[in-house]
């Protein structure tokens, strides 16, 4: 009795082909070809295993350095970086529960009108055998994933800028930046141009040696020349600048554009433009006259230059820049605001 129902379990796990094949009970079962045939095919493939991912946060300080005549060493500042672990795994996916073919008497209803077998709601050939393969198809596994919080990373980091010559209105920044283990500068903003020695981890503190190589100018401070003074004695026009770092560009030139306008009810009319020129000094004074500046713009006609007085348009203003010449600064012009409205017969 054992041996037959060891035989039917058996069957349960071998195709049809097979028991065809290989089953002839009349014959007698042939075990040795079943083991040889279960062996040439080839294997499932096994289940999808987890896995697990990792980010890293980025943290970024800025140092900002002012002249000194000195080497420079700043403070220590700490940056840290996180990790994130992102664990995925596989769950499985019950299968839907098939849908009921047909709609046939209920147990305990007898053939009560309504519930006996309707014409074309009765089980169809193949019905039972396709709802089998649809299960089959739908088995799968879903893909959970959840993050947590992984191992941290702290870097003291500091620089160390060797002796350099900064203009006092000149400054430096570098960005330190450190990302798991990692830790690099990620910009400068300098007049120099350095050469950067990778950290030396000294006493848990990551140091960035700068040796400066060379030197490039920077644009002028656009607060280095301002307007002191603009006034009318008939008939000249008087501005006076004053020069905040004539020191540092000794033996340079400074040149200024000078643009007169005349104050209008409905928009204001440039009389023209004019440049001067100057040795550095601490002050600068400028003197011209309306006349100089009629007809040197060409949206400016004869009539206008010309037109009579009154004293809704008897102010004046000036729109002016200046120019470093020299090799201290770049020679970009700076524009400054423009100067006070003031009246002139």
């Amino acid at each position: 009795m054992k041996k037959i129902f060891s035989i039917l379990a058996l069957m349960a796990f071998v195709s049809p082909s097979f028991a065809e094949e290989y089953m002839d009970f009349d014959r007698g079962v042939n075990l040795e070809l079943y083991k040889e045939s279960m062996e040439s095919r080839p294997l499932p493939p096994p289940p999808p295993t987890g896995f697990v991912t990792a980010r890293f946060t980025t943290d970024c300080h800025t140092f900002r350095l002012s002249p000194s005549n000195s080497s420079i060493t700043t403070n220590v500042y700490r940056l840290t970086s996180h990790e994130f672990l992102n664990e995925c795994h596989y769950v499985y996916v019950p299968d839907p529960q098939p849908s009921h073919p047909g709609h046939g008497p209920h147990p305990g209803h007898g053939n009560q009108p309504g519930h006996g077998p309707q014409p074309g709601h009765g089980p169809k050939p193949g019905h039972h055998k396709s709802a089998a393969v649809e299960m089959q198809d739908t088995k799968g596994q879903q893909l959970v994933c959840r993050e947590r919080p992984g191992r941290t990373f702290y870097h003291n980091v500091r620089l160390n800028v060797n002796r350099r010559d900064l203009y006092p209105w000149e400054s430096e920044e570098f960005t330190v930046c450190a990302e798991q283990d990692r830790v690099w500068m990620s910009r400068q903003d300098s007049p120099y141009r350095y050469n950067v020695y990778t950290p030396n981890a000294s006493y848990g503190t990551e140091t960035f040696e700068l040796r400066p190589q060379y030197r490039n100018p920077t644009d002028p401070d656009a607060d280095g020349v301002n307007v002191t003074e603009f006034r009318y004695d008939a008939p000249y026009f008087t501005m006076r600048l004053s020069d905040r770092w004539s020191y540092e560009y000794n033996g340079e030139r400074l040149r200024v554009r000078v643009e007169l306008f005349k104050d209008k009810f409905l928009s204001d009319k440039s009389l023209g433009v004019k440049y001067y020129e100057f040795d550095t000094a601490s002050d600068y004074e400028i003197r011209f006259t309306r006349d100089e500046f009629n007809g040197n713009d060409k949206s400016v006609s004869a009539e206008e230059a010309n037109e009579p007085e009154t004293r809704a348009n008897k102010k004046y203003y000036v729109k002016w820049a200046f120019q470093r010449l020299g090799r201290v600064s770049t020679d970009r012009f700076v524009k400054k605001d423009r100067t006070d409205k003031i009246e002139a017969e």
